[in-house]
């Protein structure tokens, strides 16, 4: 089960501690509440992943969603903490311009203070934050996804 604490820091950051795995069934149960912490806030936010051990594509889609909102309104949400297996996952799947994630809190924190908001929205489409995204979409790179309208691949059968 997914579990998320928020809190505010300095005015000028929301942090989000998740923790536990987030997959399909975890997400499906905790979208909402992720979704409510991020939205409609004039923050940055940061995410703490120490806690989270395993992310599959809807944890990937459920972020990347939560990110392209917050760009909208020119914040960044950044992601730290995040276990090796989790960071390659993250570092192959999605492009750092679109998700930066850090080591620590510190690190992070840091980012934030130096960075321009600016950097994130320029790297994401156009989108309203009430769009689904279909996994294979949100997870795919920028300019490999697929388009919506494909036929899907016909696989040859010997």
């Amino acid at each position: 089960m997914l579990q998320i604490d928020v809190r505010d820091i300095d005015g000028s950051t929301r942090h989000l501690a998740l923790s536990g795995s987030l997959d399909q069934a975890a997400v499906e149960a905790g979208q909402a509440s992720f979704r409510s912490a991020v939205a409609g806030v004039d923050v940055d936010v940061v995410v703490d992943m120490t806690a989270v051990p395993f992310v599959a594509a809807a944890g990937l889609q459920m972020i990347i969603a939560a990110t392209w909102s917050l760009a909208s309104r020119e914040r960044r949400l950044v992601l730290f903490g995040c276990r090796p297996d989790v960071a390659d996952l993250i570092e192959i799947v999605v492009p750092g311009s679109v998700l930066s994630v850090f080591e620590g809190q510190e690190e992070a924190m840091s980012f934030l203070a130096r960075s321009s908001a600016a950097t994130p929205a320029a790297c994401i489409p156009e989108v309203r934050a009430d769009m689904p995204v279909p996994a294979t979409i949100a997870a795919a790179p920028a300019g490999l996804a697929p388009s919506v309208d494909s036929e899907p691949a016909q696989r040859a059968v010997a």
